[in-house]
């Protein structure tokens, strides 16, 4: 069940970044928006970084904390 919970989730991120990128873009090419293109595909990138970001600081703790919890040798 939980797994199905989060496939759902992923999708449905998914499907707003794609939607968001999209509608953007429309406006953009309709001269509606005057925003630089790194902004029309700031939904694209920006998902990318945050996945690296929060992939990278859970690790970051991940390691913290099995450091901190092992023995030293003798």
């Amino acid at each position: 069940m939980k797994e199905q919970k989060a496939k759902w989730v992923l999708r449905t991120f998914g499907l707003v970044v794609v939607a968001t990128f999209l509608a953007f873009l429309i406006l953009k090419l309709c001269g509606i928006l005057p925003w630089s293109w790194w902004w029309i595909f700031a939904p694209l990138w920006g998902a990318f970084a945050l996945t690296v970001v929060v992939t990278g600081l859970f690790s970051l703790i991940v390691i913290a904390f099995a450091s901190s919890t092992s023995t030293p040798e003798k």
